[in-house]
């Protein structure tokens, strides 16, 4: 199966995820219109959506835009057993919708922000709260899932202060953007830890993974020669330019 999925402007999809019955669920932004959905918050220069479909690809079982104002688009979603929906991204919007007991419950007042939207499974939202610093950009690139249903955010922050931290690794920008990885519960009510991650240089983590037991494991680039590594890893010197 194959199948369009936008409207009148400019329809972008950035993630797609599948649950344990083979529903599958898509997300990224939109200007148009007219894209099929419902959704959440004014709407601006372009919101997150959300799609749902059934296994086969026929049937289109909720799709949503979630946004503010301003420009909202998400770039990674993961969905847990229960069919709830986990999206990240970024959002320039100061009425990005939030929910009561969210961590981040308004904009903190930087340039740019991550965000964690929950939806349920019939799409109608469960949770919801900015991530993000006092001044700033902060752009949420991904999201993964551990054996609780608890999630894990990575993604990029030039804040250097204001950002949530909670049992730091790493406690300090080091320097331009660094990567930072978030773990976050409850619907976006608690920050179980929230670290930078990086050295003196530009690093964002671009992708992460969360295995069964809670641990977390990221990927991304860095030009930092100082970013903090383990001894004895495979590559210890940084040999080029990014």
């Amino acid at each position: 199966f194959s199948s369009y999925l936008g409207g009148n402007q400019s329809d972008r999809a950035y993630a797609i995820a599948a649950d344990v019955s083979g529903n599958l669920y898509v997300a990224g932004g939109t200007s148009s219109t007219d894209f099929p959905a419902a959704g959440y918050g004014p709407g601006g220069s372009g919101d997150v959506f959300v799609a749902k479909f059934d296994s086969t690809m026929n049937s289109l079982l909720y799709s949503t835009f979630v946004g503010g104002s301003g420009g909202d688009g998400a770039s990674a979603i993961a969905v847990d057993s229960s069919g709830y929906a986990h999206v990240t991204g970024s959002t320039g919007s100061t009425d990005y919708p939030t929910t009561i007991g969210a961590v981040q419950p308004s904009h903190p007042g930087g340039a740019g922000c991550a965000f964690v939207t929950i939806l349920n499974p019939l799409g109608a939202l469960s949770g919801s709260t900015y991530v993000g610093g006092l001044n700033g950009n902060t752009d949420g690139y991904g999201i993964a899932l551990d054996g609780s249903g608890i999630a894990y955010v990575t993604g990029a922050t030039t804040s250097t202060a204001g950002f949530p931290l909670a049992n730091a690794m790493q406690g300090i920008n080091a320097g331009g953007a660094d990567a930072f990885v978030t773990k976050i519960g409850s619907g976006g009510g608690v920050i179980y830890y929230s670290t930078y991650l990086g050295g003196s240089g530009q690093d964002e983590g671009m992708a992460i993974a969360a295995d069964y037991d809670g641990r977390a494991y990221v990927t991304g680039y860095t030009q930092s020669t100082d970013f903090p590594k383990t001894a004895g890893a495979y590559q210890e010197n940084h040999n080029g330019t990014t």
